[in-house]
């Protein structure tokens, strides 16, 4: 055989083996068109974060889309998913024993209207063809707001330094906290425009003498009518500072807790 005819063969070959690895790239999943379970029905999953559990009558101001959802080989295309206007995502999930399962994409987040999720299949099972539902819980935030979330409280003791001012309590940021009192610091998330309270409790046989933020901090708080200060619990309502958006916007309140 010539060269010239041993060199077309190579090239022959190498493109008939080239094609099925192309042919093999797997593609997008498939969502089909979503169904509407409205407010007033039973759940057929739960949805954590939001108190929804299996067969809860789905509250006032929410629904839950359900998309089918189709596998076509193993993909990490992001998959968007959409609430009806007007409304944002509160909390995906699966039925249990579900073949297929999601991820959030790094970067996207709820309490948007549209949120991006990868889909992949559960252990052993095979990703071409695989198919399953998933469902969002869309909420409208006017008639069903989401309280803002607090974080677990951590504590500094009195001879650390306080990374902040308590204004009335001569406690400035940098001075050494005073023998008989801690500061004790939530972090805070802000899920949408709220009225709830929420309570913060000194640690046991102390109360609350101030409250304070970081400097710069994008959240504020006010204290509901009933709470004064001397008490171990305080009623705080929260709120995003001027130009700051409710959504997702995180902080942290700090309270000085002294003893009785």
């Amino acid at each position: 055989m010539s060269r010239r005819a041993t060199v077309a063969v190579a090239l022959a070959l190498t493109a008939a083996f080239a094609a099925p690895a192309g042919a093999l790239a797997a593609d997008a999943p498939t969502l089909g068109a979503p169904t509407v379970i409205p407010a007033g029905q039973k759940t057929p999953i739960d949805v954590g974060g939001n108190h929804l559990h299996q067969h809860d009558i789905i509250r006032r101001g929410t629904q839950l889309l359900r998309w089918p959802v189709t596998m076509h080989g193993a993909s990490k295309a992001a998959i968007t998913l959409t609430c009806p206007s007007g409304t944002i995502h509160s909390g995906l999930g699966l039925q249990e024993g579900s073949k297929v399962a999601f991820a959030v994409v790094k970067g996207s987040e709820y309490f948007e209207r549209s949120i991006d999720v990868r889909f992949h299949t559960a252990p052993k099972v095979d990703p071409n063809g695989a198919t399953g539902h998933v469902y969002a819980l869309c909420r409208d935030t006017s008639i069903a707001p989401l309280a803002p979330a607090l974080g677990f409280p951590t504590i500094r003791k009195a001879g650390q330094r306080s990374p902040i001012d308590v204004a009335g309590n001569n406690l400035h940021q940098g001075d050494r906290i005073r023998r008989g009192t801690q500061l004790v610091r939530w972090p805070v998330t802000l899920r949408g425009p709220s009225n709830a309270y929420l309570t913060l409790s000194c640690p046991r046989a102390t109360v609350h003498r101030g409250l304070g933020f970081r400097e710069g901090s994008k959240i504020s708080a006010s204290l509901s009518k009933n709470s004064r200060y001397g008490h171990n619990t305080l009623k705080v309502r929260f709120r995003p500072r001027t130009n700051v958006s409710a959504n997702e916007t995180t902080g942290s309140i700090y309270a000085l807790c002294a003893s009785r």
